[in-house]
């Protein structure tokens, strides 16, 4: 999710990592901190500066927290934790699998606004605490524990809003799962729940920017967030039908019609423009001069990249890459872990058992992935049309 990430800690197994985007967050945090405690609490610019360090310090940390409460949950409920990221936008707990229960969607979501909450009467008591005592210093740390208790008290209310991305629109989606007992049709509705609150976002921070004085950096963050959310939500309305495609299907449902054969000693001159007619694959099965055995496969990407005059000295062989050092996968495999296999590699071989059936690329995969799309859309269309049909009968 985010290829950039670097690993700055590992807590109880799980990696936290930092998205370079982070730093933007970062600075602004300081700077609104700084500006805060010089401007509204009076102290001066050396000492806001540090206290405006340590509560960004602390708030980063209270984000962590949050997350690491969903993290956490999840382990406990077996559900494989790959890692947690902070970047522009917070925080994000990423998981290999989805929770199986509503009880445990409704858990797992809930626990990060209740750690935020917890995190927020801690401050307010040692605010209160800090304030006691009195002076310069206790009156300091004071004021930025107040500070941060009031923001993770906003960040808890925050999250709970029922719209995804946010933890409260995992709530809403685990409440309408458990009545609707269908979780593809309960996703659907809390992700258009979160279309809707990033909306009102982008209304509410185009309103600002451009009606109200001196709202200008808070009408352009809530413009970034209702921006963020909205294309967080929509990609989470793609991912359930993606979900719902890939249901019950193998590897054998995005196989095509077989590719063009290779012999190993043919010049590229000789096939480049016999591979460029096969519209259908990008990657071609490269055989001995029997034609009997697959040697490697032949990416018709790579022989473009041969300088023209040079295709006629080479050869299939010289270009293919060997059959072994591809990942393989059964025909008959979940069409999941296609997807997941391809992610890695250029090229994956599909295998019936020891026989060799297909080669497929990136490139390939998505293609028939997208006409097993229309295809299944087809389907639906056509089932309505027949139950209106019907009805009308």
């Amino acid at each position: 999710m985010f290829p950039r990430a670097v690993r700055i800690a590992t807590i109880g197994g799980i990696d936290v990592r930092v998205d370079p985007s982070w730093i933007v967050i970062a600075l602004l945090v300081v700077w609104s901190f700084t500006r805060r405690f010089q401007v509204s609490y009076g102290h001066p610019l050396a000492l806001a500066l540090a206290l405006s360090v340590l509560a960004a310090t602390l708030f980063f940390a209270s984000v962590l927290v949050h997350e690491l409460a969903h993290a956490l949950e999840a382990e406990h409920r077996d559900i494989t934790v790959g890692g947690i990221t902070l970047f522009l936008f917070g925080g994000v707990t990423e998981t290999h699998v989805e929770a199986q229960r509503p009880r445990d969607e409704f858990i797992m979501a809930a626990v990060g606004p209740y750690a935020s909450l917890v995190a927020a009467a801690l401050f307010g008591l040692l605010a209160t605490a800090a304030g006691y005592y009195g002076g310069t210093l206790p009156g300091a740390l004071a004021d930025v524990f107040g500070v941060l208790g009031w923001i993770n008290l906003g960040l808890a209310i925050f999250n709970l809003i029922p719209g995804a991305p946010l933890d409260g629109g995992r709530v809403l989606r685990s409440g309408l799962w458990a009545l609707l007992k269908d979780r593809d049709r309960a996703s659907r509705w809390a992700a258009r729940a979160g279309q809707v609150v990033a909306s009102l976002l982008l209304v509410t921070g185009a309103y600002q920017v451009l009606a109200v004085e001196g709202a200008l950096v808070n009408g352009l963050w809530f413009t970034l967030i209702g921006w963020f959310m909205f294309q967080a939500a929509s990609a989470e309305i793609a991912q359930t039908e993606l979900r719902g495609l890939l249901r019950g299907r193998t590897v054998r449902a995005l196989l095509g019609p077989d590719p063009v054969w290779i012999p190993e000693h043919r010049t590229l001159a000789m096939v480049v423009d016999l591979l460029a007619a096969d519209t259908a694959h990008r990657v071609f099965p490269v055989v001995d001069e029997d034609g009997e055995e697959v040697l490697g496969a032949l990416n018709l990407d790579d022989v473009r990249d041969v300088e023209p005059f040079d295709r006629a000295f080479r050869t299939a062989g010289d270009l293919m890459r060997p059959l072994a050092s591809l990942p393989a996968i059964e025909v008959d495999a979940p069409l999941e872990a296609l997807l997941e296999l391809q992610r890695e590699t250029a090229i994956v071989r599909v295998m019936h058992g020891p026989e060799l059936w297909a080669l497929l690329t990136r490139t390939e995969i998505a293609r028939a992935m997208l006409r097993l799309r229309d295809l299944e859309s087809g389907s639906r269309r056509r089932i309505g049309v027949m139950r209106r049909r019907s009805d009308e009968r």
